[in-house]
């Protein structure tokens, strides 16, 4: 039953719009008819002396009713290139937004493996650290007992723990 609703109100639609077509061609078809006659009643009026002004003003009309469907068709242009434009604006805005969370995604990604990297280093020169205190804990003593007393005791540089005290 709802399906027969649904398409009695189609055929309902698409009847009004047939006739809604129909009646913009049969006005648009009255009005050429109207200026065909309007042309042909001035050319015989203008051999006759009366009613030259009834056609010149129909003629004027009609100049009229064409300047304003001109403006009217270029005020549509107008509308119709000012939303295409806004609509590009749009879409180019999205763009740069959409490159702007690419970049800072990227940037996040490249900083998270900084991070995950240095503390790789870390990690590895802290293991080579330790193996080599296992391996010679005396050549460290002999090294400290070989050195005078009183002077200043001069640090190993290592190079990793450098580069890790200047990223913090």
């Amino acid at each position: 039953m709802e399906e027969l609703r649904e398409m009695m109100r189609s055929l309902m639609q698409s009847q009004t719009a047939r006739e809604q077509r129909f009646a913009r061609i049969q006005e648009q078809e009255s009005m050429m008819e109207e200026e065909r006659r309007l042309r042909r009643q001035g050319g015989r009026l203008a051999k006759g002396s009366t009613g030259t002004n009834s056609a010149a003003e129909a003629s004027k009309i009609l100049a009229e009713n064409r300047r304003v469907t001109q403006e009217q068709k270029e005020e549509q242009l107008r509308l119709q290139r000012e939303e295409e434009e806004k609509v590009r604006k749009e879409e180019e805005m999205c763009l740069v937004e959409e490159a702007r969370l690419i970049r800072l995604e990227e940037k996040k990604n490249l900083a998270e493996e900084k991070k995950i990297k240095d503390e790789e280093d870390a990690f590895l020169a802290e293991e080579e650290r330790v193996k080599m205190a296992r391996e010679d804990p005396s050549g460290e003593r002999a090294r400290h007992a070989a050195e005078p007393a009183g002077a200043p005791e001069e640090e190993e540089s290592d190079p990793e723990e450098e580069e890790r005290e200047a990223s913090f």
